[in-house]
Protein backbone atom coordinates (compact mmCIF):
# COMPACT_ATOMS: atom_id res chain seq x y z
CA UNK A 1 0.00 0.00 0.00
CA UNK A 2 2.79 2.42 0.90
CA UNK A 3 4.56 1.74 -2.38
CA UNK A 4 1.40 2.68 -4.26
CA UNK A 5 1.07 5.86 -2.21
CA UNK A 6 4.70 6.87 -2.72
CA UNK A 7 4.45 6.28 -6.48
CA UNK A 8 1.71 8.92 -6.52
CA UNK A 9 3.75 11.39 -4.45
CA UNK A 10 2.20 10.72 -1.04
CA UNK A 11 4.15 9.91 2.11
CA UNK A 12 3.94 6.41 3.52
CA UNK A 13 0.90 5.79 5.69
CA UNK A 14 1.75 5.11 9.32
CA UNK A 15 -0.69 2.64 10.87
CA UNK A 16 -0.48 3.01 14.62
CA UNK A 17 -0.53 0.00 16.89
CA UNK A 18 -3.85 1.22 18.30
CA UNK A 19 -5.32 1.17 14.77
CA UNK A 20 -4.04 -2.26 13.84
CA UNK A 21 -7.32 -4.06 14.58
CA UNK A 22 -9.29 -1.48 12.55
CA UNK A 23 -6.76 -1.81 9.73
CA UNK A 24 -7.14 -5.60 9.53
CA UNK A 25 -10.91 -5.24 9.70
CA UNK A 26 -10.81 -2.67 6.88
CA UNK A 27 -8.62 -4.98 4.77
CA UNK A 28 -11.11 -7.82 5.25
CA UNK A 29 -13.95 -5.52 4.18
CA UNK A 30 -11.94 -4.41 1.12
CA UNK A 31 -11.46 -8.07 0.14
CA UNK A 32 -15.27 -8.28 0.04
CA UNK A 33 -15.49 -5.23 -2.23
CA UNK A 34 -16.29 -2.64 0.48
CA UNK A 35 -13.48 -0.07 0.37
CA UNK A 36 -14.95 2.73 2.49
CA UNK A 37 -13.27 1.82 5.79
CA UNK A 38 -9.90 1.15 4.19
CA UNK A 39 -9.96 4.45 2.29
CA UNK A 40 -10.88 6.38 5.43
CA UNK A 41 -8.19 4.68 7.48
CA UNK A 42 -5.54 5.27 4.80
CA UNK A 43 -6.53 8.93 4.43
CA UNK A 44 -6.18 9.44 8.17
CA UNK A 45 -2.82 7.66 8.21
CA UNK A 46 -1.47 9.72 5.29
CA UNK A 47 -2.69 12.93 6.94
CA UNK A 48 -0.89 11.91 10.14
CA UNK A 49 2.31 11.31 8.15
CA UNK A 50 2.04 14.69 6.44
CA UNK A 51 1.57 16.41 9.81
CA UNK A 52 4.67 14.68 11.15
CA UNK A 53 6.68 15.80 8.11
CA UNK A 54 5.39 19.38 8.30
CA UNK A 55 6.20 19.63 12.01
CA UNK A 56 9.75 18.46 11.28
CA UNK A 57 10.46 21.17 8.70
CA UNK A 58 12.77 24.00 9.78
CA UNK A 59 10.94 27.26 10.50
CA UNK A 60 7.68 25.38 10.46
CA UNK A 61 4.66 27.36 11.60
CA UNK A 62 3.01 24.11 12.57
CA UNK A 63 4.91 24.36 15.85
CA UNK A 64 2.53 27.18 16.78
CA UNK A 65 -0.43 24.83 16.74
CA UNK A 66 -1.73 23.66 20.08
CA UNK A 67 -4.78 21.77 21.31
CA UNK A 68 -7.97 23.79 21.36
CA UNK A 69 -8.36 23.09 25.09
CA UNK A 70 -5.18 25.11 25.75
CA UNK A 71 -6.33 28.06 23.65
CA UNK A 72 -9.82 28.36 25.15
CA UNK A 73 -8.41 28.27 28.68
CA UNK A 74 -6.86 31.71 28.13
CA UNK A 75 -8.94 34.60 29.48
CA UNK A 76 -8.99 36.62 26.24
CA UNK A 77 -10.73 33.82 24.27
CA UNK A 78 -14.50 34.18 24.79
CA UNK A 79 -15.47 30.81 23.25
CA UNK A 80 -15.66 27.36 24.77
CA UNK A 81 -13.89 24.25 23.57
CA UNK A 82 -16.99 22.77 21.92
CA UNK A 83 -17.62 25.88 19.81
CA UNK A 84 -14.00 26.25 18.68
CA UNK A 85 -13.93 22.53 17.82
CA UNK A 86 -17.07 23.05 15.74
CA UNK A 87 -15.39 25.95 13.93
CA UNK A 88 -12.42 23.68 13.20
CA UNK A 89 -14.60 20.84 11.89
CA UNK A 90 -16.51 23.26 9.66
CA UNK A 91 -13.28 24.73 8.28
CA UNK A 92 -14.03 28.23 9.59
CA UNK A 93 -10.65 28.44 11.32
CA UNK A 94 -7.26 27.11 10.33
CA UNK A 95 -6.95 23.81 12.19
CA UNK A 96 -6.06 20.18 11.73
CA UNK A 97 -6.86 17.00 13.57
CA UNK A 98 -4.18 14.86 15.14
CA UNK A 99 -5.60 11.69 16.59
CA UNK A 100 -8.69 12.75 18.53
CA UNK A 101 -7.53 16.31 19.15
CA UNK A 102 -8.05 19.37 17.01
CA UNK A 103 -5.06 21.70 16.91
CA UNK A 104 -5.13 25.34 15.93
CA UNK A 105 -3.34 28.58 16.64
CA UNK A 106 -4.39 31.39 18.90
CA UNK A 107 -4.01 33.77 15.96
CA UNK A 108 -6.54 31.72 13.95
CA UNK A 109 -9.10 32.02 16.75
CA UNK A 110 -8.36 35.75 17.19
CA UNK A 111 -8.76 36.30 13.45
CA UNK A 112 -12.14 34.56 13.55
CA UNK A 113 -13.22 36.73 16.49
CA UNK A 114 -12.30 39.91 14.61
CA UNK A 115 -14.00 38.75 11.41
CA UNK A 116 -17.08 37.71 13.33
CA UNK A 117 -17.37 41.11 15.03
CA UNK A 118 -17.25 42.90 11.66
CA UNK A 119 -20.28 40.96 10.38
CA UNK A 120 -22.52 42.08 13.25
Amino acid sequence: MNLLLMRRGFPPAIILKNDRKKYYEALNQANKGKYHKLCLLMLQAVERSLNIYLNALPNSTYGDYEPISHIVSEPDVPYGQEYVSLLARQGKIDAYKEGRDWLTTKSAVKSYIQTRKRKR
